[in-house]
């Protein structure tokens, strides 16, 4: 079963932080996924810059990299 991982950032000069959340099995195949987002989905052509990485744990999220 994949797990819910959230990811915290700011897009260009932007002080306020946005979100976006993937269902993955490992925080390699979400941050890929991501990645993916930036260079050739919703966010291409946008300086984006990760503030967290939290995973979903029962009810509620862990940073697991910031």
């Amino acid at each position: 079963m994949a797990d819910k991982y959230r990811f915290k950032y700011t897009v260009d000069s932007e002080k306020r932080n946005h979100y976006r959340y993937y269902s993955a099995n490992s925080p390699e195949t979400a941050k890929s996924m991501f990645e993916e987002t930036c260079n050739s989905g919703g966010l291409i052509g946008f300086k984006v810059e990760i503030k967290e990485i939290s995973k979903k744990d029962k009810s509620e999220w862990k940073k697991i990299i910031h």
